[in-house]
């Protein structure tokens, strides 16, 4: 692994309402902060204006902004690298995130089933991270945040640990991010795909299902799938799980709600689509899921248009 200087700059690529809110938050704590996006998204000024809001306040910061090609060519290294393009673009971007020099390369993403491939091919550590606070991007160089919550990460990674929690984020450390990465796919295996159906902020989920009916038929699915792979989870510690997540991100529209909104195809695939895969590797089948894959699937179809990241 090639060394990173301690000055070198910390690369948030896909600016999306997370990445956005990640190098605000990262920029305000004094750490140089480069954004990285597809050539035809990069201005010829290589800068954006970024506007921040959140508990109660604004604020507008100046980042630098590169495309690939450019980041390969003007900068020798990072200190580390936040990804978060949608887990259905890694494909896309891994041949160039495997060219990065970083010490350590970050994975926010929702779904599973994408760290086989990508984990052996980078220059540095690759860091599971699950995040549980909720941001929406209103428009294209804002986001708004709008739900509180943590990141959970491996407790070996103590170096972009420290960077997160200087910025600000509440950081919980853990010996295995794996039952966590599982946890956090059941939550988003029932918020994620009912909210995108309905149209509706998290919080109002239990008022277009109440008593999370649908929601419950959803995760039994999931649980019984996941118990055949021998992950168990008790599914009314599941159950609560959820619910605080509603109501902690109430304001909040899921990620998979923001990308219909914007006409982008979602990441059903790595999170109903990849239980689908499993129930059929485990024969047993899932009605409610496939149902909610298909429906999502038609409002792809209606509304989106493919982007490559």
């Amino acid at each position: 692994m090639k060394p990173t200087s301690q000055n070198s700059p910390l690369l948030i690529f896909g600016p999306g309402a997370l990445g956005l809110y990640f190098a605000a938050r990262l920029h305000q704590a004094g750490y140089p902060v480069v954004l990285g996006h597809k050539l035809s998204k990069v201005p010829e000024s290589r800068e954006v204006s970024v506007l921040v809001r959140g508990k109660g306040q604004t604020e507008t910061l100046t980042l630098p902004i590169y495309a690939p090609s450019e980041l390969l060519h003007q900068f020798g290294s990072f200190s580390l690298v936040i990804v978060t393009v949608k887990a259905r673009h890694l494909q896309t971007v891994s041949t160039f995130l495997q060219r990065l020099q970083a010490c350590f390369f970050l994975f926010p993403q929702n779904g599973a089933g994408f760290e086989r491939s990508l984990k052996p091919a980078l220059s540095g550590q690759f860091v599971r991270l699950v995040v549980t606070f909720g941001v929406t991007r209103t428009k294209p160089w804002q986001v708004e945040y709008r739900g509180d919550g943590e990141i959970w990460m491996e407790e070996k990674f103590l170096e972009p640990a420290a960077i997160l929690q200087k910025a600000g984020f509440q950081v919980r450390l853990v010996e295995d991010i794996q039952p966590w990465v599982m946890r956090k796919f059941l939550v988003n295996l029932v918020i994620n795909p009912l909210t995108t159906i309905f149209g509706v902020p998290n919080g109002d989920l239990t008022r277009v299902d109440p008593d999370l009916t649908l929601g419950r038929a959803i995760l039994r699915e999931g649980l019984e799938v996941l118990a055949a792979e021998g992950w168990h989870f008790n599914q009314e510690e599941i159950e609560s799980l959820v619910i605080s997540v509603l109501q902690q991100t109430a304001q909040n529209r899921s990620s998979m709600l923001q990308d219909l909104d914007r006409g982008a195809l979602t990441e059903i695939d790595w999170i109903t689509g990849y239980l689908l895969g499993l129930a059929k590797r485990q024969g047993i089948e899932v009605p409610y899921n496939e149902t909610v894959y298909r429906i999502v699937k038609g409002l792809e179809r209606k509304h989106g248009h493919l982007e490559l990241f």
